[in-house]
């Protein structure tokens, strides 16, 4: 069990590193529009919309997007990385405990196993 939970961890992490390094490198900001229903993703600098955002949750929308920056998400998943493979080579329910617990971050996708489940 513990070799294929690992190896499905590190291919999810090995996914999201990626698409965060194929992403704008800018910090996200999360900005309104004058309106309480629109909202923009922009770099920082401002110099381009990453996306603009409509509905009665765009303010927040853009907040939560622009929190989960490339950057971030590129250290994210370097810091998730090394507990990955730190508990890999660990014997034990504790570090099994925590194998599954992180791999319940990608509890909705379709290699995910119920077996896994905390």
């Amino acid at each position: 069990m513990t070799a294929n939970l690992v190896a499905f961890q590190r291919a999810r992490l090995d996914e999201d590193e990626r698409a965060a390094r194929q992403a704008d490198d800018s910090p996200f900001e999360g900005r309104t529009l004058g309106r309480h229903d629109q909202a923009a993703v922009i770099t920082k600098e401002g110099s381009a919309s990453l996306i603009l955002l409509d509905g009665s949750r765009a303010a927040a929308n853009g907040v939560h997007i622009a929190r989960h920056d490339p950057a971030r998400v590129v250290r994210q998943t370097a810091l998730l990385r090394n507990r990955v493979d730190l508990w890999s080579r660990m014997v034990g329910s504790h570090a099994r405990a925590c194998l599954r617990a992180v791999a319940a971050i990608w509890a909705d996708h379709l290699d995910y196993r119920e077996e896994w489940r905390p």
